[in-house]
């Protein structure tokens, strides 16, 4: 099979799969902002292998994550807990083995609005310039960036300061609003315990020259997220990611 007709056949699978997304909310219940996850576990389907990961989050008096536990079944990978603690605008998140050995020690930098402007992880610094809440540009240890346009309040387009890095399109529901468990926000909470895109709604997908990924929804009775399926397809493989997410409620 040639490349061209494995990526026709790639994008007939996507198209296909948007397709099916779901796209209504749930009128029994108005959907409420008092819900934050305190775990997801995420299936990823390839065609050699099915690899689970599990994480868990704690979260202080301020409802700022704490913790993130992170266990896989990886081959050779090792099991996680991040300890975040938040000191004037810097954050410091140490992450250690289960047996207490440290694995890193990052810090990222917020602003007054408590947006991550700044990360410094193993040594490599990274700088980002929001609009309100949104994402506008990240810039590279290199002074390479990027930067994203937006309309109605959602990311539209990554665009490359110069060629090597891809240029992606974004798109929406535009019939579901942005809440915790959309799938920009679950990665980013995976390594962050924050969430860099703060679109108005929900990612339907975002094509690009080598990554493309299309994502569905399951939306429960009181209009949270459930579940997320995303189909992912890069240069290396595709695969099939399935997150199953737990809440609690506070306040």
């Amino acid at each position: 099979m040639n490349k061209s007709y494995l990526h026709f056949a790639v994008l007939i699978i996507i198209s296909t799969f948007a397709f099916f997304a779901c796209k209504k909310e749930n009128d029994l219940h108005p959907y409420q902002n008092n819900y934050r996850i305190v775990n997801f576990t995420k299936k990823t389907t390839r065609t050699d292998s099915v690899i689970n990961d599990n994480y868990g989050f704690t979260y202080d008096i301020f409802n700022r994550v704490v913790t993130i536990s992170h266990t896989t079944n990886r081959i050779n990978a090792n099991n996680f807990i991040s300890y975040l603690t938040y000191k004037n605008d810097t954050i410091y998140d140490t992450t250690r083995f289960v047996n207490g050995l440290v694995y890193s020690v990052d810090t990222f930098v917020t602003d007054l609005t408590g947006n991550i402007v700044a990360t410094f992880m193993a040594g490599v610094a990274y700088r980002y310039n929001y609009l309100n809440d949104l994402l506008t540009r990240k810039t590279f240890a290199n002074n390479d960036f990027l930067y994203y346009t937006s309309y109605n309040g959602n990311m539209i387009k990554q665009l490359p300061s110069k060629t090597g890095y891809d240029t992606i399109d974004y798109h929406y529901y535009t019939d579901l609003n942005n809440r915790p468990g959309d799938y920009f926000h679950l990665n980013d909470m995976a390594r962050y315990g924050y969430s860099f895109r703060r679109n108005t709604n929900l990612i339907k997908d975002y094509l690009g020259p080598n990554d493309s990924v299309v994502v569905e929804y399951t939306i429960d009775a009181y209009n949270k997220i459930s579940k997320v399926r995303a189909y992912n397809s890069n240069r290396v493989n595709t695969q099939l990611e399935d997150y199953d997410i737990q809440y609690e409620k506070y306040k």
